[in-house]
C-alpha cells in the first residue's frame, strides 16, 4: 500500500525535476551580458508584474519549455533584489535604444531579434500562440 502511495509522488517530483526552462527574473547585469553578446536567450522588460499579457506568456513558457528572462525596472538587481521607487531602466540597463518594456526579444550575440510587441495583440489563445511560435523559432 505505501509503495502504492509513494510511487505517484516520486513520478512527479522526477517530471518536475528534469522539465527545464520557465519564466526567469533577472537583474540588470543579466541583461548587460544578454545585450553586450556574454550571453544568448529571451527577455522581455516590464514595469508591472501584473500586466494583462503576463499569463499568455507564462502559458507559452510552460508549453515550449524554454527558459525566458524578464527585466523588473523596478527590482533592478532581480528577485531577490530590492524594489525601488523609480524604475531603473535606460541609464543603468545600457539598452542603447535598442530595447523596448512590453517586447519579447530574442538576444543571439548582442544582436535583437525581431521583437513580438505583447501589447499588440488581443489577450487570449491568439497572444499565447504567437508567443510560443516565437519561442520555437529561436529555440
Amino acid at each position: 500500500m505505501k509503495k502504492m502511495i509513494v510511487a505517484p509522488f516520486l513520478v512527479m517530483a522526477l517530471s518536475a525535476c528534469s522539465s527545464s526552462g520557465g519564466l526567469q527574473q533577472v537583474g540588470k547585469d543579466e541583461v548587460g551580458s544578454l545585450i553586450d553578446g556574454s550571453e544568448s536567450g529571451f527577455l522581455f522588460i516590464i514595469s508591472d508584474k501584473e500586466e494583462e499579457y503576463m499569463p499568455y506568456v507564462e502559458d507559452a513558457v510552460e508549453k515550449s519549455k524554454a527558459e525566458v528572462n524578464y527585466y523588473y525596472t523596478y527590482q533592478p538587481d532581480g528577485e531577490d533584489g530590492e524594489t525601488v521607487e523609480k524604475q531603473v531602466f535606460e541609464d543603468d540597463v545600457d539598452v542603447n535604444n535598442d530595447l523596448d518594456k512590453n517586447h519579447l526579444y530574442y538576444l543571439e550575440n548582442g544582436k535583437v531579434s525581431d521583437p513580438i510587441r505583447l501589447t499588440s495583440y488581443d489577450e487570449g489563445a491568439e497572444l499565447s500562440a504567437r508567443i510560443q511560435d516565437f519561442i520555437e523559432i529561436h529555440e
